[in-house]
């Protein structure tokens, strides 16, 4: 996964220089955080020091209010399919009570469904199956509220994406 995700990375010509590094180099790195930590059958970590975090209920609530106030109507529901014109192209989408929205720009943002929404809506259309290209993942979270000096040591820690016995996994600070 983590050679995969430099190769994503150069392919995009990004300026993120992830790394893959021992667990042993880990242990090391970041005053020692990853020192006590059992790395027992992990071969190399993916490391990103450019990563950070984000709370995405917050960014997706953001852009939402932008886009009303450009003028975009906001429509809450559930989506069963895309729709297509005979070209191909994205038109709309198909509600689960079959009412059907069209638009001249379609926004996807359905997280972990993406695949499952995308088989559902062109079966016939090979270039809509996700094939391999799309890994749903999601990420359990706990936050500890620290003090600013409480804090101080765990502001230099990247996140860091790991797969180990057939689990994928992240660390964020």
């Amino acid at each position: 996964l983590g050679s995969r995700m430099i190769e994503n990375y150069k392919q995009l010509k990004s300026d993120v220089s992830p790394e893959l590094i021992e667990p042993e180099e880990l242990k090391k790195r970041y005053n020692g955080f990853f020192s006590g930590t059992d790395f027992n059958g992990v071969k190399e970590i993916f490391v990103n020091s450019k990563s950070g975090w984000a709370e995405a209920k917050e960014a997706l609530k953001a852009t939402i209010d932008a886009a009303v106030l450009a003028g975009v109507k906001y429509v809450k529901g559930d989506v069963s399919r895309l729709t297509f014109d005979e070209t191909g192209g994205c038109t709309g989408v198909r509600m689960v009570d079959d009412t059907v929205l069209e638009a001249d720009y379609v926004i996807l943002s359905t997280g972990a469904g993406t695949a499952k929404l995308l088989a559902d809506s062109g079966p016939e259309k090979p270039e809509l199956q996700v094939d391999g290209r799309m890994v749903a993942a999601a990420v359990i979270t706990g936050i500890v509220k620290l003090n600013a000096p409480d804090g101080q040591p765990y502001t230099g820690i990247p996140i860091s994406i790991h797969g180990m016995a057939g689990i994928q996994g992240t660390f964020s600070h």
